[in-house]
This record gives structure tokens, C-alpha cells and sequence, in this order.
């Protein structure tokens, strides 16, 4: 006598399907763990000019104000990099300087058409001393006056 249904599966009249679906929670969580390690790797990543270039790294003792339109320019071999600090301390490259050597400095620049002048003002640098430096390169003729910003991002 067959009790359980008609068949000699052996299984039962209530038996349930076999289950043929796949569970992606698991591959949802490893897509977003590959995915919060790439964010956090290309955060460390230092950014480089179109170029390929880095500029040059100079340690002065300033911290430079953040413009949220900062676009880095392309550095030339004839940059002439200057600095003022908080103090009012000006520096040629990271040598701390007189204010007549600066002078002295921006006029040698001068004599070559294509020259620049970088400068790295601290954020609370007296403006009158950002001012003259400015002055001075205008004096000497010098038109590419660069100043040098920090990108908050």
C-alpha cells in the first residue's frame, strides 16, 4: 500500500521544492568592502601636476590660506620661489633673507623675460610686507607674480 502519495520518491506528499536561488547578500557585502578599501587607498594617493611633475618642496615655516579655486600652474625652471611668514620674515627658496637681498633677488630674476615669482605667504603674514613684495616685482617688470594657495579639499 502506498500511504504517501502516488510515486516511490519516498519523500511525502508535503515535501518542498529544492531551492535554485542565489543569496547576493554576501557578494553585496564583499563588493562594498573592495570598495571602501579602494576609496581609502586612492585618498592616500599625492596628487601630481598634468605634467607629471612635482614641485619642488620647500620648508618654511608658514601656512599658506586656502582658496577653493586654487588651480596648480605649471612650474618653470626660472620660478623665482619667495616667502613671507607670520613674523614678517621673507625667504628666497627656504634661505630667510634681508629684505634688500629679496630685492636684489627679484631684479636678477627680472632679466629674464619668461621669469616668475612664486609667493608662499603664511595665511597670517602682515599684508603690507605681501604688498611690497608684489611692488617690487611689478617695479623690476616682472608680470607673472604667482601666490601660492592651499586647496582645502
Amino acid at each position: 500500500m502506498n500511504v504517501g502519495g502516488s510515486g516511490s520518491s519516498g519523500r511525502g506528499r508535503y515535501a518542498a521544492p529544492p531551492l535554485a536561488e542565489i543569496n547576493i547578500v554576501p557578494l553585496v557585502d564583499v563588493v562594498l568592502v573592495v570598495l571602501i578599501i579602494f576609496m581609502v587607498t586612492m585618498s592616500f594617493k599625492k596628487p601630481q601636476k598634468s605634467d607629471g611633475k612635482s614641485e619642488p618642496v620647500f620648508s618654511l615655516p608658514i601656512t599658506l590660506p586656502a582658496a577653493s579655486a586654487s588651480k596648480a600652474g605649471t612650474s618653470r625652471s626660472s620660478t623665482l620661489a619667495c616667502g613671507v611668514d607670520k613674523n614678517g620674515q621673507r625667504f628666497v627658496g627656504n634661505q630667510p633673507v634681508t629684505t634688500e637681498v629679496l630685492l636684489l633677488k627679484v631684479r636678477e630674476a627680472a632679466k629674464d623675460p619668461q621669469a616668475a615669482v612664486r609667493i608662499d605667504a603664511d595665511r597670517d603674514a602682515p599684508f603690507q610686507n605681501v604688498v611690497e613684495l608684489v611692488e617690487a616685482c611689478q617695479l623690476e617688470g616682472i608680470r607673472n607674480v604667482q601666490l601660492h594657495t592651499s586647496n582645502p579639499h
